[in-house]
């Protein structure tokens, strides 16, 4: 490993002395985050690399295409969402979705596009929206795969059945050899390959010669399926008088060449569109209906069991989203998701009255979905479908290494069946999602794979379901890609076909330098494809922490890898300090990995080893990007809620390595400075202009702009106050409102309070406004655990009566409001039913609601537009539609 290490750091040298523009890393950092994806593996790499442009690309394979540099291997990394470890390896990461994210020229007259390898999926069809046009593949993480990574694992995803794979859509690649060769692959005739002499048609005539003798075999060996077998696709590489290497390239997971560039076919985007939810008491129920559902041309059928159901009730939307599908927030039920789309309002309407008529006489209860937003808050469901399920206690997690076996679509109840047969065998449980329409059902078994027991099923359980996809003519990677699950290639293409598929290696790769042990090796290579069972699992490294440390960290512990943090969405509230940095440190999911990093290292070596101290500092930084908005505790779908374990590792970080810097301290106690600077607006005024501050890193201090105390204001305005130095208790009423007014709004916007109290008064209610007092948010955010318990006691001590009273408390800055029912719950478990906290919001609708109170309308002819807080969006999303 050293000498490795030492090859790289000359690789290094020689690449910059070249030009090389791109990221070169093999630090702390870098290493962890390239060493998971969505699988059940880690593996640490090498190094990082990051090209720039595809020069980058050519000059990284033409250094190290010098013999000395032979012992280097380079896997292609795009999105990392793999579930297979597919872009994982012991060698040199190279990502490409950092820098090459450049959406190119897009061709209307004929529909196409050209791409880098990095662009995001959603980024391409919000590009071409305006146009009326998108990629037509479709896959759950569309907010954070890349193209790239989409071609290597040949995706497809929802509504594959009348669109296809992402193979069907690639007019041409431009590839990189592993010799540095630029290449432009698209589809030529036979005919015209005598006519050049370049290396791709080098490539290509010897592919040919290699396939022609063996389209007897080919045809006999590849399934018949609506997903046509991928990665090393020969049946369609050489067909119709033409050979197509992009066939090959699409689905061989970066072991052949590195992809640069896509040109795309596109698709028009359907005018209309409608989700038809029929719902059954058990799933194979559902999938024998799935065969009726598909005579009715749907574009897309797929079915959720009730396991993934009952995971979906933890999101705080579920009572809305069982409205949306006609079901009972407490039922038990299993559904299959039907679209159709149309270019026309009338064809589409026809087609849901004529399903409708035979429904009806089925006697199958359903529910057509004709509103955008609540067809894309379902299908959001679904693809939260993993990370809900997920979330179950205990150590026994679902896990994916059999999730998307595929099989004949009128086959798929029979092998289902059997399917749930040997997971029952096992004790094991489960939940079954997935696309039903093409015989693509998803499976992931709750297993310990700290446990040896647990981690012999692997190998057991994935061996039984191949043997059984074989027997309904299927494949046992229908959706997800291959990776570490190559060891089943040569079964599945049989003892004359493989060797076509290394000879096939050999031509791109001689000397299996390209994501090695991936699928297929060249003849005699000393590398080996790898084994399910033989790589570093992630459960294995994790056995390394401490019992107690992984029990306090529990949240970062349940990080799966599923990268939803990683998404590039403006709409989506995850992860902000990630979207503006495009740092994957800066992610919950990076973040979760370095801290886990730290512990093991505590673990093995100890609080104070050199390495230990590396990876807390790296863990520290990263934690410093993080702006405690919980965006990742209400949309991770595992519920990994970075804050909170902010807080722990402040907590443990400052009583290890040493004391927080005088900003720090101060940041820490804001609360307790601007009660202070209250008392004394003027003074505050003069410091916050003056050149102390930004002596100790602050900057843009607001200004108390009334001098005024609330207090004095609301008395002015004949408003009810009351403060925790009264000596009298809370002058509550009959039809009293509670207003905590928060450090900040207290002090700083006086007008916000007393605009609230008006709007109390409207309801009819009488204001009863608590002065400012500290809530502990500085405090739970800087660590200080003992004294935002301490302030949670003395508030709650303080707030009792109108607790007891049973009155509406509201808060006005909603992550005040919000600290009330997250962490005051948390961390004061006892008083948790008590904490009756409300938001504006939640109080107008809830008056309204009951008919108590009309309020007059505006007269303000005016547009208003809602900004809701990122904690609110977060953990009580309703927020926004109360409003």
């Amino acid at each position: 490993m050293a000498a490795t290490r030492e090859l790289f750091s000359r690789l290094q040298q020689d690449l910059l002395q070249a030009g090389f523009q791109g990221d070169i890393n093999n630090d702390i950092v870098s290493r962890v985050l390239n060493s998971t994806d969505n699988s059940i593996y880690e593996v640490s790499p090498l190094g990082v690399l990051s090209p720039k442009s595809i020069e980058d690309v050519e000059l990284l394979c033409k250094v190290s295409s010098k013999p000395d540099y032979h012992a280097l291997s380079f896997t292609p990394r795009g999105g990392g969402t793999g579930t297979n470890g597919q872009a994982l390896n012991t060698g040199i990461i190279v990502d490409m979705s950092k820098y090459l994210t450049k959406i190119g020229n897009l061709d209307t007259s004929n529909n196409t596009i050209t791409v880098e390898a990095g662009v995001v999926l959603s980024t391409l069809n919000k590009f071409l929206q305006p146009h009326g046009l998108f990629f037509a593949p479709h896959v759950s993480t569309e907010n954070r795969a890349t193209i790239g990574g989409m071609i290597a694992n040949d995706s497809a995803g929802k509504g594959s059945l009348v669109y296809g794979k992402t193979s069907d859509y690639i007019v041409e690649l431009t590839c990189v050899l592993i010799d540095g060769t630029r290449l432009v692959v698209k589809r030529q005739e036979l005919t015209a390959l005598k006519h050049n002499a370049n290396k791709l048609t080098e490539l290509a005539t010897q592919v040919q010669v290699l396939l022609a003798p063996h389209q007897a075999e080919i045809e006999r060996v590849f399934p018949r399926l609506s997903r046509p077998l991928s990665g090393y696709n020969l049946k369609a590489t050489l067909a119709d008088g033409a050979i197509d290497l992009t066939k090959l390239i699409a689905g061989a997971e970066g072991s052949l060449v590195f992809v640069t560039h896509a040109k795309l076919k596109l698709t028009p985007l359907p005018k209309h569109s409608a989700l038809v939810v029929t719902h059954y008491t058990n799933f194979l129920q559902a999938l024998h209906d799935g065969k009726f559902l598909i005579t009715h041309k749907p574009l897309a059928v797929e079915t959720v069991d009730e396991v993934v159901q009952q995971s979906a009730k933890q999101l705080p939307i579920w009572a809305n989203l069982a409205q949306i599908m006609g079901i009972d927030a407490n039922a038990s039920v299993v559904s299959n998701f039907s679209e159709f789309v149309a270019n026309t309002t009338e064809l589409l309407e026809n087609n849901l009255s004529i399903l409708e008529r035979e429904l009806q006489a089925r006697n199958t209860p359903y529910k057509i979905i004709r509103l955008n937003s609540d067809i894309a808050q379902l299908w959001n469901m679904r693809a939260l479908a993993v990370g809900l399920v997920g979330r179950v206690a205990g150590s026994k997690k679902p896990i994916a290494f059999v999730e998307d076996a595929i099989v004949p679509p009128q086959c798929l109840p029979d092998f289902v069946a059997e399917f749930k047969a040997i997971l029952d065998e096992y004790g094991l449980k489960y939940a079954m999602y997935g696309h039903s329409d093409v015989g693509c059902i998803h499976v992931r078994p709750a297993l310990d794979l700290a446990d040896e027991t647990d981690k012999k099923l692997l190998r057991v359980i994935t061996e039984r379901v191949f043997a059984l996809t074989q027997k309904y003519g299927g494949l046992l990677w229908g959706e997800h890609g291959k990776g570490f699950r190559g060891e089943f290639v040569p079964e599945t293409f049989g003892t004359t076909l493989y060797p076509l598929l290394q000879q096939i290696k050999y031509l791109f790769d001689p000397h299996n330098r390209m994501n090695p042990g991936k699928l297929v090796t060249p003849p005699q290579s000393a590398i080996s494809v790898s084994r399910i069972d033989e790589v570093p699992l992630r459960a294995t490294l994790d056995t390394q922490i401490q019992s107690s440390h992984a029990h306090r960290y529990l949240l970062a512990m349940l990080c799966n890898g599923n990268a939803a943090c990683f998404n590039q969405d403006a709409h989506n509230v995850m992860c902000p300090s990630y979207k503006v940095t495009l740092e994957r440190h800066h992610s919950p999911k990076g973040r979760a990995m370095l801290l886990k990093e730290w512990l093991r290292y505590r673990g093995i070596y100890g609080d104070k080893h050199k390495l230990t101290r590396q990876a807390a500092s790296a863990t520290y930084d990263a934690m410093q990007g993080c702006l405690g908005c919980k965006g990742c505790a209400g949309k991770c779908p595992t519920l990994v809620s970075i804050p909170d374990l902010r807080t722990r590792f402040y907590q443990d970080y400052y009583a290890i390595y040493g004391k927080k810097s005088m900003r720090q301290w101060l940041f820490s106690r804001l609360e307790n400075i601007l009660l202070l600077g209250g008392r004394y607006p003027r003074l505050w005024n003069y410091l916050v202009v003056s050149k102390l501050p930004r002596l100790i890193g602050m900057v843009n201090i607001p200004k108390i702009e009334i001098p005024q105390s609330l207090n004095a204001l609301c008395q002015q305005h004949n408003i009810i106050t009351w403060s925790k130095d009264s000596k009298q208790p809370i002058p509550l009423q009959q039809n009293s409102v509670v207003i905590l007014a928060d450090v900040f709004s207290g002090v700083l916007d006086h007008k916000l309070v007393l605009a609230t109290c008006n709007v109390v008064k409207q309801l009819k209610c009488s204001p009863l406004v608590i002065l400012p007092t500290v809530s502990g948010k500085a405090f739970i955010t800087y660590g200080e655990v003992d004294k935002f318990t301490t302030t949670i006691k003395n508030t709650l001590d303080m707030l009792a009566p109108v607790f007891t009273a049973n009155v509406p408390v509201i808060g006005l800055e909603n992550s005040i409001t919000l600290l009330y029912r997250d962490e005051y719950a948390k961390f004061i478990k006892q008083h948790q039913s008590n904490i009756k906290v409300q938001t504006l919001a939640e109080l107008v609708a809830d008056l309204l609601l009951a008919n108590k109170v009309k309020l007059a309308k505006s007269q303000i002819n005016k547009d208003y537009y809602l900004l809701a807080h990122c904690t609110e969006q977060a953990i009580c999303p309703l927020d926004a539609k109360l409003w």
